[in-house]
């Protein structure tokens, strides 16, 4: 599991073609956005079938707490580890060796 402590307003980058966004971070929960979701890939709260493909590109918010995950086509997961109190949280990415994530600031080619 990769483990990345991100800010509100910050993203990462997976598979070099779905980019999500920390957006309002609570004191127990958090929001996850991806903007102009990919269509084709599907996105999903962890627990649920995956019946949650995106017929048409747009943007997706999910709000999760500590311990919840998103789901992605098939086999990665995005995990809300911790909430801190200043405006930080603590995300894990499970995802194959070969799919890139990535640090939103950091441009691919320096991977």
């Amino acid at each position: 599991m990769l483990v990345l402590s991100r800010k509100c307003g910050e993203s990462v980058v997976i598979g070099g073609c779905v980019c999500v966004v920390v957006g309002k971070i609570r004191s127990t929960r958090i929001q996850l956005i991806f903007p102009d979701a990919p269509c084709g890939i599907g996105i999903w709260r962890e627990g649920l079938p995956e019946t949650a493909k995106p017929e048409a590109e747009g943007t997706l918010v999910l709000n999760r707490r500590a311990g919840e995950a998103v789901c992605m086509d098939p086999d990665i997961t995005i995990r809300v580890l911790r909430i801190y109190s200043n405006n930080r949280v603590q995300l894990g990415f499970e995802a194959p060796r070969e799919v890139l994530i990535l640090r939103g600031e950091i441009p691919p080619n320096a991977a």
